[in-house]
């Protein structure tokens, strides 16, 4: 029942009908309105408590922010794209950290095995780690890494007209893998994803410590050799192109600790936000 207009009652007919009737039909008209506010009181009340608690469950989302530099050089990185199941990857997630950069407002999900870092000095006690930096595409100083202004500014309108592959589907990412720097006797292994959102880039880093690349080099050892002229009794990598790993990595082949760390990249990249 709504009441329309209640203060434009006719008053004509009032006379013909008895006062207590009249006073009856009022207090329940009374009664009734006062039985609406009390129930849109209380649904006002309920809208906010599912509020609050919406509130309250993505305040616990957030995580301390921190910054980090990033080390591996781009003139021998190799572009490379990897493209998860949703399903898989929400899966496999489920129980990661929550890193956030609140200075910059992105953020991305982690293993707990592993750690982030703001330091260039790899952290102790991980055969992994992730480390970022932002860069400023209008005031950035050349790196001497092969990070310069040019070379990011050509990138972002690659990948804007499509000349380049994005990593992440509708945005404008960038992914690739340093296997070797300019040296024949350095190994690494780093992940990189390079993130551009107007005149800003996020750069992230997933590399294995000293101690995942000793494991790393171990576990598999057919993939590498000495050149004890060149390097003494350091492992180095059989094939210098290292394609014959590179393709193996991709395709799940290698072992253990590299097929969780391309996997673990792999899943990060369905969790960053920026």
């Amino acid at each position: 029942m709504k009441i329309e207009n209640s203060d434009h009652v006719p008053t004509s007919h009032v006379g013909h009908v008895a006062w207590l009737v009249l006073a009856a039909l009022i207090g329940s008209l009374v009664g009734y309105a006062v039985g609406v506010d009390i129930q849109n009181s209380q649904n006002i009340e309920n809208i906010a408590s599912v509020e609050s608690v919406s509130s309250t469950k993505t305040a616990k989302t957030s995580a301390p922010a921190s910054t980090s530099a990033s080390a591996s050089a781009i003139s021998t990185a190799t572009a490379t794209t990897a493209s998860p199941t949703t399903a898989a990857t929400n899966s496999a997630t489920s129980s990661w950290q929550a890193y956030v950069n609140l200075a910059n407002n992105y953020g991305y999900s982690y293993p707990k095995t592993t750690t982030t870092t703001n330091s260039t000095t790899p952290p102790s006690g991980y055969d992994s780690y992730f480390y970022d930096k932002i860069y400023d595409l209008n005031t950035m100083t050349d790196e001497s890494n092969g990070y310069t202004k040019d070379y990011l500014i050509s990138l972002q309108k690659d990948l804007e007209s499509g000349k380049v592959k994005t990593a992440i589907a509708g945005k404008d990412a960038y992914t690739y893998l340093t296997l070797q720097q300019t040296d024949m006797c350095d190994v690494r292994f780093v992940w990189t994803l390079n993130y551009f959102k107007g005149d800003k880039m996020v750069r992230v880093d997933y590399a294995l410590t000293s101690s995942g690349i000793t494991k790393a080099i171990a576990d598999n050892s057919t993939y590498f050799t000495t050149d004890e002229a060149s390097c003494g009794t350091a492992k180095v990598w059989e094939d210098p192109r290292t394609e014959s790993f590179r393709n193996d990595l991709l395709a799940g082949k290698t072992a253990d600790i590299t097929k969780t760390w391309n996997t673990n990249f792999t899943n990060f990249l369905t969790t960053f936000y920026y």
